[in-house]
């Protein structure tokens, strides 16, 4: 009898303590405005990299992806077989991915340099950079890039499941910034 409640009371203990020594997600990141500045400063330099890893397309295949892709798509109407055998190419990863890292870093830029006299517009660039983490397409072709080898495997500390986890984090924002602003007690 005395071992079975121990099997039963150990586990508890054990999950209990778990519990209380558990950390907040993201290290809490947006109770404050200095720290919140320097997880945009940590994603920045992060996104930097994946930024630097990504090649910019030549301009002949710029041309090859309008005219394999968007020609299609303007002549038919539709996607055809051409146009969604182009959309599985790197040329088309790199074309999806490069503008969208870019834009990633100029919010994130601007949320770790910037002193906001309004704190409107830090939480209208936190949203902005929620939006473009939970991009989809965006996220299949840094995978994409990855599998190819043009990118490394680690970005901003994840090893696989890009879209989900910055989906995570995206949600963080929304819920901890956002919708902390418009209950009016976000962290100064």
């Amino acid at each position: 009898m005395r071992n079975s409640i121990a099997w039963f009371v150990i586990p508890i203990i054990v999950l209990a303590s778990a519990h209380a020594e558990a950390q907040e997600p993201f290290n809490g990141f947006w109770k404050n405005r200095q720290a919140r500045q320097e997880e945009a400063q940590r994603l920045h330099d992060s996104f930097t990299e994946l930024n630097a890893q990504i090649p910019t397309l030549s301009p002949a295949e710029q041309n090859w992806i309008k005219a394999e892709i968007d020609d299609e798509l303007s002549k038919t109407g539709t996607y055809t077989k051409r146009a969604l055998d182009a959309m599985k190419s790197k040329e088309y990863d790199l074309h999806m991915a490069k503008p969208h890292v870019e834009y990633i870093v100029t919010v994130l830029s601007q949320l770790s340099t910037m002193k906001f006299s309004d704190q409107r517009q830090e939480v209208i660039l936190w949203g902005r950079l929620a939006q473009l983490l939970m991009d989809y397409s965006f996220w299949q072709s840094i995978d994409g890039l990855v599998q190819r080898g043009i990118v490394q495997k680690k970005i901003n500390g994840y090893d696989a499941h890009y879209y989900s986890s910055h989906t995570e984090l995206a949600k963080y924002i929304l819920s901890e910034i956002v919708i902390s602003h418009l209950h009016g007690n976000l962290g100064k």
